[in-house]
């Protein structure tokens, strides 16, 4: 940004005098901007400019949501909502919204509801909005913006580009269209040069009358590449319009297998930002044109990724399915790296259901593979995996063994995703331990680790486990507003299984209040997901938690006759533990109301089985409890 001649305002000074003769009306800046480091720092100094006038810079960052509206999206958060109600002394700046502008749920020839929804909402946002607003778009998404939301568009007040520091972009004559030849991939290193420079590559191309598809469908999918490398997964989203442009070229050029290629791509980058259905429907037509030309690996790898996208939506047998398709494919071509990572798909996919043993025996089968094909990423999810499993089982120590030893990988690999859920691994194997300020700990870092990759379901899983810390502390209001806050993550994926998870928690806070009537209705909305899912562990955990709610209403029998049901699902799936610990917490809340003959089979019963697991200070506070 340099200003060194004062007589013409900068780039900055012009968007800065935007804001501020704007405060009080609806105007819309249009900024073209390619870096996202770059546009992090321009609304940085935005932000610290605009203080001293006394007038505040919203930002409303839409990388990995999928609001219908703005003012759907705004709603959503809570500086949003308070934008809505005193739409006074600010700004609002809007990032992210790459992925939802060339974003189709309707068909093909559907025009992207975002996009229609700010043709339909414009004179609302001025009635409701009335401040300025400041889209930050590449320039190939604001080329789209201008395709897909014309009226909105064509109604801006200004327009600002911004180019990186040091970065020239001279705006010489379009070449003819067919001198240009794809030119090999430029490196990362100086991401904002290798993309202004593809970025003028681009405009050039579709000068004139006439444009290379080739050149011009090569030079998108290097963009797509960059954008889709960079560390933190909301970033990736601004490959979205460039992936899906290539493959419009490619199939305009009934180019089949460059297509599906530039398809599979895209999925990948709608499944980081959490975009499940986009990333399903980019994934299913990837995998018709493999089938079609007779691609069985690459056919093989689509499968699997949107076997990922099903089991992100708790869609377990889809899952399954293309897993086990996808596996097919791998072995008859003898690709051990990829029979490697359907194993261990496979393998979540039992651990998900409940089904512990089999789970193990497809990680163990998966990890000799990985070691096998050198894929040392796979070698520490396999080792992680197997933590979870043991931990599971009730396994604890050997759990931890499994948790170091893959993080230690993770690091050693610098694989931040890894290494974030491992340490959640082991804030979960803490908690049950009973050391909740060491599982504190592990929860915070790895929500750390989350909220710099932008991985959603991640900061969804540490808030709910946050959520279980608390309650186990008695801080039930903090409780209730990580469960909360996990509850909208989770709705927000669609992730039902993450849904029920904490209406079960929330259950447990209030079981804790001693409010059983909205105990046994969260157990009861949480027992119902599970069951629809065939989440035979959730089961099992409701069925315990409804028993225990008929325990302290008087009702004996039938208390007994839940607990028995929740074990033999336990049993079934080969989780001993929970029935050590479900056996002692009746015999807890029965002494707690006095029946301690009760009681005292209960805590004998449990002290017994934890015996059996090899976890000898459990069975003796049971036993000093039986004795007590």
């Amino acid at each position: 940004m340099d200003e060194t001649n004062t007589s013409i305002p900068t780039e900055f000074e012009r968007l800065l005098r935007f804001v501020r003769y704007h405060q009080g009306q609806f105007s819309l800046g249009l900024t073209r901007i390619n870096d996202p480091n770059y546009r992090g720092q321009i609304i940085a100094r935005l932000t610290s400019e605009l203080q001293p006038h006394a007038t505040r810079l919203i930002r409303l960052d839409l990388s990995n949501r999928h609001p219908l509206n703005l003012r759907e999206a705004l709603a959503a958060t809570s500086e949003g909502r308070a934008l809505l109600r005193a739409p006074r002394n600010a700004a609002l700046a809007v990032t992210g919204m790459e992925h939802l502008i060339d974003a189709r749920s309707a068909g093909i020839t559907a025009r992207p509801p975002f996009a229609a929804a700010l043709n339909a909402e414009r004179d609302l946002l001025r009635q409701a909005l009335p401040v300025p607003v400041i889209f930050f778009l590449t320039d190939l998404a604001m080329d789209r913006l201008d395709m897909n939301a014309p009226d909105f568009f064509d109604w801006y007040s200004a327009a600002f580009e911004f180019h990186a520091p040091g970065i020239s972009t001279p705006r010489s004559e379009a070449s003819p269209a067919n001198a240009f030849q794809p030119e090999p991939l430029l490196p990362a290193t100086n991401l904002p040069g290798a993309l202004e420079i593809l970025e003028e590559r681009r405009r050039a191309l579709t000068r004139g009358n006439t444009t290379n598809l080739p050149s011009l469908a090569a030079v998108l999918t290097q963009i797509g590449e960059l954008y889709a490398s960079l560390p933190d997964f909301s970033d990736r989203q601004m490959a979205v319009s460039y992936f899906k442009q290539a493959a419009n070229i490619h199939q305009q050029m009934q180019a089949s297998i460059p297509q599906a290629e530039a398809l599979t791509r895209l999925g990948e980058v709608h499944y980081w930002v959490d975009d499940y259905e986009q990333a399903s429907s980019a994934y299913t037509k990837a995998i018709e044109l493999f089938h079609a030309n007779k691609q069985p690996e690459a056919e093989a790898a689509c499968r699997k990724k949107l076997g990922d996208v099903n089991l992100q939506l708790t869609e377990i047998n889809a899952a399954e399915q293309e897993y086990t398709r996808a596996l097919e494919g791998y072995r008859a071509k003898e690709n051990l790296a990829g029979m490697a990572t359907c194993y261990r798909s496979l393998g979540e996919v039992a651990r998900l259901m409940g089904d512990t043993a089999l789970a193990e025996k497809r990680y163990r089968a998966a990890l000799p593979l990985c070691r096998t094909a050198k894929d040392r990423l796979g070698e520490a999810n396999c080792i992680q995996n197997l933590g979870d499993v043991l931990l599971q089982q009730g396994e604890h120590y050997r759990a931890q063994i499994r948790y170091r030893d893959a993080l230690a990988l993770y690091r050693e690999i610098h694989h931040g995703l890894g290494e974030a859920n491992c340490l959640q691994g082991m804030g979960h194997l803490q908690c049950l331990q009973g050391d909740l300020s060491d599982a504190q700990r592990c929860y915070n870092e790895s929500l750390a680790l989350y909220r710099a990759l932008g991985h959603r379901l991640g900061e969804a899983t540490c808030a709910e486990g946050l959520g279980d810390i608390y309650r186990r502390n008695e801080e039930y209001v903090n409780s209730e507003k990580c469960y909360i806050e996990a509850l909208k993550i989770y709705r927000s994926l669609k992730n039902r299984l993450g849904e029920a998870n904490t209406y079960y928690g929330l259950g447990e806070v209030c079981f804790q209040k001693q409010d059983y009537e909205s105990a046994s209705k969260f157990f009861r909305r949480a027992d119902e997901i599970y069951r629809a899912l065939g989440a035979r562990l959730g089961q099992a955990n409701t069925l315990a938690a409804r028993g225990q709610v008929a325990l302290m209403r008087g009702q004996g029998d039938n208390a007994q006759s839940l607990l028995e049901q929740a074990c033999a699902i336990y049993l079934t799936i080969g989780d001993r533990y929970s029935i050590a610990a479900q056996t002692g917490n009746y015999g807890w809340l029965l002494q707690g109301i006095g029946a301690k003959e009760t009681a005292r089979n209960y805590f004998l019963r449990a002290a017994e089985l934890f015996t059996v697991l090899g976890l000898k200070e459990q069975a003796e506070r049971h036993l000093l409890a039986a004795e007590g």
